[in-house]
């Protein structure tokens, strides 16, 4: 796997939110990045509470650059599927795909560079249920 991928990803999972009392919890993930219109990663991990490194590399990321799409499993770091301009050379796409990857590492903190989504995740524990379940 790149080095920054890597990083970017740890980075992502560090900036999740999770709070929690006896009977609710609420997570905000971040679950994509993107610099302007030039490239986008989305991470198909949902943690819903920062894990640590040696948990994190799971799933597949996807790296949007224009019509270029990469998709990346996370442990291995193999190119699962790819969908490439036919007039692209490979060599010319991992330069941009380092060039971009390098650019969100460097700038994640950044928010005129780098724009970050995020989802939020709102839920009952089990105590509440369990409280239900005694109405029912």
């Amino acid at each position: 796997m790149h080095k920054d991928l890597k990083t970017v990803l740890t980075k992502m999972n560090a900036d999740t939110k999770y709070e929690a009392t006896e009977y609710s919890f609420r997570s905000k993930i971040l679950t994509g990045l993107s610099i302007k219109d030039k490239a986008k990663l989305i991470d198909e991990r949902l943690f819903l509470k920062s894990l640590r490194s040696d948990k994190q590399m799971v799933k597949k990321s996807i790296i949007k650059m224009g019509k270029f799409k990469l998709v990346i499993d996370n442990k291995s770091g193999e190119i699962v599927s790819n969908n490439k301009p036919f007039y692209k050379t490979w060599s010319s796409l991992m330069k941009k795909l380092g060039e971009a990857l390098s650019m969100f590492n460097v700038h994640y903190n950044d928010v005129n560079v780098v724009k970050k989504s995020r989802m939020g995740i709102e839920g009952f524990t089990q105590k509440v249920f369990e409280k239900l379940q005694q109405y029912l």
